[in-house]
């Protein structure tokens, strides 16, 4: 595995930061630099982990809520349907035995 090489860059400092920053040797810049963006990054990460939990419990409080209310609303649905069917039918059958009691009463007459 080839030896990762060390990169400059440059930074603004803010004024009341700058004679703390010359104060300290080149060492201790680097590893002041270095801890600060480890520790910016593991903050990052933990951040990404806490909104990746909680758009996950959103999700999670979204679809129980779409259960725990959808499925009596499709059980209230389904038998209100089943109702007007059965009505449906019922009434039919009515008519028709009506109307083939009224046949059978007319037919009788006429032989």
């Amino acid at each position: 595995m080839a030896e990762k090489k060390l990169k400059k860059f440059v930074f603004s400092i803010e004024p009341e930061n700058v004679d703390f920053i010359e104060s300290l040797s080149y060492h201790d810049k680097q590893n002041l630099v270095n801890h600060l963006i480890s520790e910016h990054k593991n903050n990052r990460q933990l951040q990404q982990h806490s909104n990746q939990e909680a758009i996950w419990l959103k999700k999670f409080i979204t679809y129980s809520l779409v259960v725990i209310i959808g499925i009596p609303l499709l059980l209230i649905l389904l038998s209100f349907s089943f109702k007007l069917t059965k009505n449906s039918y019922m009434y039919m059958q009515t008519n028709f035995e009506k109307l083939y009691s009224s046949h059978q009463t007319e037919n009788r007459y006429t032989y």
